[in-house]
């Protein structure tokens, strides 16, 4: 397996950080802590940035709070600094992840496309399974999973049973 060096200075890089915080403020612009975050957006990067190069970051408690939708359950979320930071080690370490896994990881992976995975899947699947029909005569019929591929013009007509 290769070995990747060097990705502590990435993660902590101004530029990935900076990028980390759009990512955790997508869709959150007009929430309390968010706005606080950005009005020393520079400021709050460095000392999120120092913290980490001298190792003293610390995750901060989760915050509790009751969601009654559609049933109660007990959320918890951390700051939104913190989140700033996960999204940092994400930007790191996807791109690597998504080489290095097995195929069905790559399903969760946000960059692959929808139409390739079904298309991969679809293929792999009609490798692996197929319908065995066991008539009451005795005789066999093995059929593709996928049904929908053949419609009544194209489906075998003749009966190859003896």
């Amino acid at each position: 397996m290769k070995r990747f060096g060097n990705l502590y200075a990435r993660i902590y890089d101004i530029e990935n950080l900076r990028t980390a915080f759009y990512k955790a403020s997508a869709g959150r612009k007009s929430k309390h802590e968010v706005i606080l975050f950005e009005k020393d957006l520079e400021g709050n990067l460095l000392k999120l940035q120092n913290e980490l190069k001298e190792h003293t970051y610390r995750t901060a408690e989760y915050q509790m709070f009751m969601v009654r939708d559609p049933k109660e359950r007990e959320v918890f979320k951390l700051p939104f600094r913190d989140r700033i930071i996960h999204h940092a080690i994400m930007n790191i370490l996807e791109p690597i992840w998504g080489k290095q896994f097995i195929f069905s990881f790559l399903f969760g992976y946000k960059r692959k496309r929808y139409s390739w995975m079904l298309k991969t899947f679809e293929t792999r699947i009609e490798k692996c399974f197929r319908y065995t029909i066991l008539f009451e005569d005795g005789f066999e019929e093995v059929l593709p999973i996928y049904q929908s591929r053949y419609t009544e013009t194209n489906y075998p007509k003749e009966d190859k049973r003896p």
